[in-house]
């Protein structure tokens, strides 16, 4: 069977759920959360390059707030595996679900997103995958507010690609527009429309101007993951910048509310895979500043020049 079940043990980690076709949830002996990713039995070895490419890409990056890949292996039949970890925190697919994101937010986490895209297009490296499931919030210690993951993921984001992806030539403002779909469904819980957007309700104008901007069906008319750092800093910078302790105490207020409301938290690490309907997640959004500066030596010059894609090509 291709399908693991949970309780099944692939290297040295425990399987917990299952997320799509050929991705699980899963624990280690400290119970410490991964995403394992095993190969299909046929087509295996196209799969087993493109993990090693995934690798390759998260080792050539090396910034905190993109996710780290723990192991890789194969199983007895020759299938290839690869564990990357789940940080502490929400995934922002889950939050969206819950509410709408207030303005200060959006551009918390867009400045935040485009920092990490940013380093990772002066390295050649473009996402091509990124969508609300991508990027968790983190909650616990770390050296970072976000996590990325997917880098290198063999996927359709559908609504989520740049229109030039169907062409299968892209360079960084690919992700530009897929940080764009997520910032317009953050603020409303809808997904933008093919044929572009006017208007952004519910914020003011200079973060709708942004989100606009991003959403240019025109590759030449979108700004560089660098520029929509530059832009969400000097937004928050001018206007929303006292809000953020705000948001950071409303979170936690929400993530205690949650957890005396709770009788029972619904753990990854049961032996029992859970509903998502039922998952109780009682832990919000921590944002704050960047904690870390990008060596001036990565520091882009331009993004306007093809990147090399050819670490993540996906299947068309």
């Amino acid at each position: 069977m291709d399908r693991l079940r949970v309780g099944e043990h692939i290297g040295g980690y425990r399987i917990t759920g299952h997320v799509i076709d050929g991705t699980y949830r899963a624990v280690d002996a400290r119970g410490r959360r991964v995403v394992i990713e095993l190969a299909p039995r046929d087509g295996w070895r196209d799969a087993a390059i493109h993990m090693l490419r995934a690798e390759r890409v998260a080792a050539a990056i090396q910034h905190p707030g993109i996710a780290r890949i723990l192991e890789r292996g194969a199983l007895a039949d020759g299938r290839p595996w690869l564990a990357t970890e789940v940080p502490s925190g929400i995934g922002l697919d889950d939050l969206i679900a819950r509410r709408r994101l207030p303005g200060v937010e959006v551009m918390t986490l867009v400045r935040d997103v485009a920092d990490v895209l940013a380093h990772a297009h002066a390295h050649g490296i473009v996402h091509r995958a990124l969508t609300l499931r991508s990027i968790v919030l983190a909650t616990g210690p770390r050296d970072y507010a976000i996590s990325i993951s997917d880098w290198g993921l063999l996927a359709e984001t559908g609504v989520y690609a740049a229109p030039e992806t169907r062409t299968g030539i892209v360079d960084g403002r690919a992700d530009v527009y897929s940080l764009g779909v997520i910032a317009y469904r953050a603020v409303t819980q809808e997904l933008p429309s093919d044929l572009g957007i006017d208007d952004v309700p519910g914020v003011s104008a200079g973060l709708a101007t942004l989100i606009a901007r991003m959403l240019a069906r025109v590759v030449d008319e979108r700004p560089t993951a660098a520029e929509v750092r530059a832009l969400a800093n000097e937004l928050l910078d001018t206007g929303a910048e006292h809000a953020i302790d705000n948001v950071i105490a409303d979170a936690t207020r929400e993530a205690a509310e949650a957890a005396n409301a709770a009788p029972e938290l619904i753990s990854f690490a049961e032996d029992t895979e859970p509903n998502a309907d039922d998952i109780i997640h009682a832990a919000g959004p921590r944002f704050g500043k960047p904690k870390w500066t990008p060596n001036p030596d990565f520091q882009i010059t331009s993004e306007r020049a093809p990147l090399a894609t050819g670490e993540i090509d996906k299947k068309n």
